[in-house]
């Protein structure tokens, strides 16, 4: 596993991932090297090591389907880093968590990492009051310890119809079909008015608005009703449950890209490589790139996947051009901001909370420059009585613009007092601060731009280009979700083009 050890630092993340091109023979396929090494034909040549291109190769190598991955950076794994600090604590530089029902849990499961288990939701600050979250998973004590009868009866109608649209949203696409017309409707309006149509007592709207946003790291006003709706359930009461349980992998969130990565032949992923160019024929494509020789190369191959954010898409030349739609999906998607602290502490900062030991504090929802506040340590299999912790802040959005042009050191200074805030001599027992900053964390559709993550131009997009495939978290959805719902996509494709060529 990889860890960085880090003292009072500020990381500038620019996400780059690439997926890969395949050619198959009438058995399994294998990975041809030319004898001086710089050329390389291969089934599939996947551009980037973020998680939707480890899963890419991964399925393809399971099809029998074999594969390079070209990585930008040194590191793989995209979003998933997990901190070693020097006081011998873990935690996640930016993804902290996979739900329940997302693709992802069934790979973490196939791979048996071994996963703590937290629940959906979190305490959570209304108008300057901190509601502890009770319940461990019951609905009724989750609710009753924050909202009036009242209230908790309006929540759970607004609730009920909420689930009704998301089940009919994810049936319209399973099936392939067009959306009706009232899930259309719920892409020209903005979630924070879809909530407002529901005439919700305050306090339960802003329960809404404080549980979504540090999700989508932005402001609940810049996205669709739709993608709201399906960014929130799972956070909604269903059938199944009140909320998605979520895990976090003991040992660090990076043992998943890590196990990925071995379960690939070896020589399967090159790093350090700078793609420019995407070239594509009637019967091939070549990918062009600066490798870690700093010479350049070429790959060519049957199909090309490119798992590049689209933050950082237009660096990559394609030859032919993407079409208009597509481009256009391109450039009207934005992204949310993330600014992420690590606050390596000692255990007597433990008594500066000790006034709310009567639930469970952490995960606590400020909605303020403290962000989403998280005891990193709890997801440990073993924590001793006297070791250190360390406690997160998630900042987003408005927030986290507020400290994009601040140094480590004003930032962290800034965060402090924020905590402080909350818990008075909090920075007393700092020993250890890191600061990290996502101008680009998390893809979003703006509304202001007419656009959905179910539009015509998102599914374009998805579609495939010829002989190239563009998919991650910035396509599909957002998170680890998104980042393997790309995968599982490309990869199904791909099998199905590729068994029709072996014919």
């Amino acid at each position: 596993m990889r860890f960085q050890n880090l003292t009072l630092c500020c990381t500038l993340v620019s996400m780059v991932c690439f997926s890969c091109t395949p050619k198959i023979t009438q058995d399994k396929t294998k990975a041809l090297t030319s004898s001086d090494s710089k050329k390389v034909t291969t089934p599939v040549v996947i551009v980037g090591g973020g998680l939707t291109g480890l899963m890419t190769a991964y399925e393809l190598n399971k099809a029998g389907i074999s594969s390079i991955i070209l990585e930008e950076k040194e590191d793989i794994g995209g979003r998933i880093e997990t901190i070693n600090h020097q006081n011998q604590t873990t935690a996640e530089s930016e993804l902290e968590e996979f739900f329940a029902t997302g693709p992802v849990t069934a790979l973490l499961k196939e791979l048996q990492l071994p996963l703590v288990e937290d629940t959906a939701h979190s305490s959570v600050i209304i108008d300057g009051k901190v509601y502890v979250y009770k319940g461990n998973g019951d609905r009724d004590e989750y609710l009753n310890g924050i909202f009036t009868a009242d209230e908790k009866a309006a929540f759970l109608k607004w609730n009920q119809r909420t689930v009704a649209l998301y089940n009919d949203l994810q049936a319209t696409v399973a099936k392939g079909e067009p959306l009706s017309p009232e899930l259309k409707e719920l892409m020209t309006i903005s979630f924070a008015d879809y909530v407002k149509q529901g005439h919700l007592p305050r306090k339960v709207s802003e329960w809404i608005r404080i549980t979504l946003e540090p999700d989508i790291a932005t402001e609940w006003t810049e996205i669709s009703a739709l993608d709201g709706i399906d960014e929130m359930h799972i956070f909604l009461d269903t059938p199944a449950g009140f909320g998605e349980k979520n895990y976090h992998i003991a040992g660090g969130n990076s043992t998943l890209p890590d196990m990925l990565a071995q379960k690939l032949p070896p020589g399967s992923i090159r790093k350090n490589c700078h793609v420019a160019q995407v070239t594509q024929t009637k019967d091939r494509v070549t990918v062009n790139f600066m490798g870690e020789d700093q010479e350049p190369q070429s790959i060519t191959a049957q199909y090309a996947v490119v798992t590049v954010p689209l933050s950082s898409i237009n660096k990559i030349k394609f030859q032919p051009s993407l079409d208009a739609m597509r481009q256009k999906a391109i450039d009207t998607t934005r992204f949310g901001i993330y600014v992420k602290i690590h606050f390596c502490t000692d255990r007597d900062v433990e008594k500066t909370w000790a006034q709310y030991q009567n639930g469970r504090l952490f995960t606590l929802l400020t909605d303020s420059h403290a962000g989403s506040i998280y005891n990193a340590s709890s997801f440990k299999e073993h924590l001793g009585p006297q070791d250190p912790l360390v406690i997160t802040l998630l900042i987003q959005g408005k927030y986290a613009k507020d400290l994009m042009n601040m140094s480590s050191i004003q930032t962290a200074d800034v965060l402090k007092k924020n905590v402080n805030g909350l818990f008075p001599h909090f920075s007393d027992h700092v020993t250890l601060t890191s600061a990290f900053t996502y101008p680009n964390a998390v893809a979003y559709w703006p509304l202001a731009l007419k656009r959905s993550r179910f539009d015509d131009l998102a599914v374009q997009l998805r579609k495939p280009f010829g002989r190239v495939f563009i998919g991650g978290d910035t396509t599909d959805s957002s998170h680890a979700d998104g980042a393997v719902k790309a995968a599982l996509r490309m990869t199904h494709q791909l099998e199905e083009l590729l068994k029709s060529t072996a014919k």
